[in-house]
């Protein structure tokens, strides 16, 4: 699962990237760079928030995530004798 910030660089990344295209795009059509400029900033703001929305919900959704393999803490590790040796007799982490 990412973490917040890492959604966060993702959504940035992505909306430079589509926010140029969609300004060379409105540019093309209209030949006005103002009124090109407008629409990618409003095209920016919508979904910028859309985008973390959508990448936020897209964690809450098990299909195709890998779950990291298990740490064994040194609590789990210690014996009920209170030594730190696993059961081959070898020291425990940490």
């Amino acid at each position: 699962m990412d973490t917040y910030q890492r959604s966060i660089a993702k959504t940035l990344s992505w909306r430079i990237c589509a926010t140029t295209i969609t300004v060379l795009v409105a540019l093309a059509v209209t030949r006005e760079i103002r009124f090109a400029a407008t629409i990618g900033v409003l095209d920016t703001l919508l979904k910028l928030g859309t985008y973390y929305g959508h990448e936020r919900l897209w964690n809450r959704i098990p299909m195709g995530q890998v779950k990291p393999p298990a740490t064994r803490s040194l609590d789990n590790a210690r014996r009920k004798d209170g030594t730190d040796r696993d059961s081959r007799g070898h020291p425990g982490p940490g």
